[in-house]
């Protein structure tokens, strides 16, 4: 007996130590890594004890990947562990894990297993957007009909967040029955489905049905509705939808006006320039007061002048006001030197100031030379203002003003500025009276 144990003990000790085995089975920081060796060290005796590790609770989630991406390499997964789909099943369920329900998926598209459709299933309706559309594309790869009457039910579902998932899912299912049942939400009691529905039909380019969008723009009680129908419509850049857009710039709706504003910049109808002019008189919002501006800058000579002139009076931002003036110059927009000389007398911001002087200047207004002369002439004023003034009555060109500029060059101290007004004396002089060429 007592060599018999002798004898058991000796070939215990020469048992050699499976330190390999021990690191795939033990749930510490190794693990993950020897699993992506299993292959390499050609342990594949191993892995049909994989699917039990992959469902302890003590796993980390490195592991658990690490598993997935072997099993995604094995050609005869279920051979060598003929009960992995039913524990990924399990697990799936069971988990909250977003990046393992993911590989879990990525793992069954690749092997185009129908056995984990349960999971599929059951991802139809999580609220993670990744995992849905994962499970879309699979539904649309495997082709499976279990699936198909959940995905109907959910286009049925009281809750509201289902019906959205339908529609979802209708953009990567390609499937006439999933098509035929989407209008059905044309007028769903949600605005978020309703949404959804115009997104999906717009993506699916169903074309008979592009007269909702038109309806929704005009008819819908809910904003964020009309906001995604004038989107689309704004992209599918067709002028008979114009009017549409004219009467969202008058809208209450902040975002609203700028989608449509948005849209009239794509147009660029010159005949709008008024109903613009008239809605930035009113409009409070600076962003799109400036945008209104750029739309009368694009549209050019077509009217604009009291609107340009509401900012120039009374917007806050001196950044506004300049942009105001720029375009005062640029358009000439039904506006006079009488209106424009009492702003700028009014004016705080030197910037604007100067804007708006070379902007006079641009105008060609004569009128504007006497309001320019007392700039000038103001020791008050930064300098760099009564020089553009200078320059601009030099742009005027008027011949009757000469008096009046002669007066402020005999009477100027500032040497820089004496010398522009003798400059400005002399070019107006030589072009009343050019000399002669003998």
């Amino acid at each position: 007996m007592i060599s018999f144990l002798f004898i058991t003990s000796i070939q215990a000790a020469e048992t050699p130590k499976d330190e390999f085995k021990e690191k795939v089975f033990n749930f510490s920081k190794l693990q993950a890594t020897a699993i992506t060796e299993i292959r390499a060290k050609n342990r594949l005796d191993l892995v049909k004890e994989l699917p039990t590790i992959f469902q302890n609770e003590s796993i980390e989630e490195k592991a658990q990947i690490a598993i997935l991406k072997l099993f995604s390499e094995l050609e005869d997964l279920d051979g060598l562990a003929p009960n992995w789909v039913v524990v990924l099943d399990l697990v799936f369920q069971k988990t909250t894990n977003v990046n393992l329900k993911k590989e879990i998926l990525l793992l069954a598209e690749k092997k185009k297993e129908k056995r984990l459709i349960y999971s599929v299933i059951a991802a139809f309706s999580d609220p993670e957007t990744q995992v849905r559309t994962l499970s879309y594309r699979l539904m649309n790869l495997l082709k499976d009909d279990r699936a198909l009457p959940i995905l109907l039910d959910m286009s049925l579902s009281k809750d509201p967040v289902h019906r959205m998932y339908f529609l979802e899912s209708s953009l990567i299912i390609k499937d006439e029955r999933i098509q035929n049942q989407i209008h059905k939400l044309a007028n769903d009691e949600s605005p978020g489905v309703r949404k959804k529905y115009l997104i999906a039909i717009n993506r699916l380019g169903m074309t008979d049905k592009f007269s909702q969008f038109q309806k929704s723009a005009t008819n819908d009680p809910d904003d964020d509705v009309k906001m995604v129908a004038l989107e689309i419509l704004k992209n599918k850049k067709g002028r008979q939808y114009l009017s549409l857009f004219y009467k969202g710039l008058n809208d209450s709706n902040s975002d609203i006006r700028r989608i449509s504003l948005e849209a009239l910049l794509l147009y660029q109808d010159k005949q709008g320039a008024k109903v613009v002019s008239d809605q930035l008189v009113k409009e409070d919002n600076s962003f799109l007061r400036a945008r209104m501006i750029d739309l009368l800058l694009d549209l050019g000579n077509n009217g604009g002048g009291q609107g340009i002139l509401s900012v120039l009076t009374n917007a806050e931002e001196a950044e506004l006001r300049t942009k105001a003036a720029y375009a005062v110059g640029k358009l000439g927009a039904n506006t006079n030197a009488v209106e424009l000389t009492k702003i700028l007398s009014e004016e705080k911001e030197n910037a604007v100031k100067w804007q708006l002087i070379h902007s006079l200047g641009e105008l060609k207004d004569k009128n504007a030379v006497p309001a320019l002369l007392v700039l000038a002439r103001n020791p008050r004023e930064k300098l760099n203002l009564r020089i553009e003034a200078v320059n601009t009555i030099r742009t005027i060109n008027d011949p009757d003003s000469l008096p009046s500029i002669f007066e402020a060059y005999v009477s100027e101290n500032e040497q820089t500025l004496r010398t522009e007004l003798e400059n400005t004396l002399r070019e107006i002089l030589n072009l009343k009276f050019p000399p002669k060429i003998p």
